[in-house]
């Protein structure tokens, strides 16, 4: 574990290749466990809206039909996932990927 010398925070680009302030980090000299605290590091945001869409129509009395639209992150906003925070790593302070883009489903439901 290494030692925390800064606010990886504080003037961080939060850029996909740079999320944060990787200078404030430094390894340590001795067998002891580093002073960099848990939950540091402040992670990249969740934005998602979802949407659904759906017609009931009637067939006879007792059979209905049901037609639904669904879309999840509707607007497809980018979320990053987790930034790589394995120190000494080559993508140490890195987004190495990204949640599901906007998706679309189209069902039918028969109900009887």
């Amino acid at each position: 574990m290494p030692n925390q010398v800064g606010d990886p925070n504080s003037g961080a680009a939060h850029t996909i290749t740079s999320w944060f302030n990787t200078a404030a980090f430094v390894p340590n000299a001795s067998v002891a466990p580093g002073n960099a605290a848990r939950g540091s590091v402040i992670g990249p945001g969740f934005w998602r809206q979802d949407l659904s869409l759906f017609k009931n129509l009637s067939i006879t009395e007792r059979v209905k039909t049901q037609l639904r639209m669904e879309a999840f992150n509707v607007f497809n906003h980018t979320n990053l996932n987790t930034v790589d925070m394995r120190f000494g790593q080559p993508t140490f302070g890195q987004v190495t990927s990204a949640r599901d883009p906007r998706i679309l489903q189209l069902a039918v439901k028969v109900l009887f």
